[in-house]
């Protein structure tokens, strides 16, 4: 998987909500992708916790299981 640039924004959210939004990224694809088949890409990369959901068109939803996680792949690394 190829690491691309990313950019930082803040949002408002509720409190019961910041744990699982720190744990995630809004990704946009190059296209619009099968969400087994970009599952089965993070898996083969090593990153076997992770929560996809399409958010429609090309972006989607990652939620990762922890905040080293997540930044470890926003790096270009993975953490298993």
């Amino acid at each position: 998987m190829r690491s691309f640039g990313y950019k930082r924004s803040s949002i408002a959210a509720r409190e019961e909500d910041i744990d699982g939004l720190q744990r995630s990224v809004v990704a946009r694809l190059p296209a619009p992708k099968n969400m087994d088949s970009l599952r089965e890409a993070f898996y083969g990369e090593g990153v076997l916790d992770i929560q996809i959901r399409d958010m429609g068109g090309n972006l989607v939803l990652l939620t990762f299981s922890s905040i080293l996680d997540m930044n470890s792949m926003l790096e270009g690394g993975c953490q298993s």
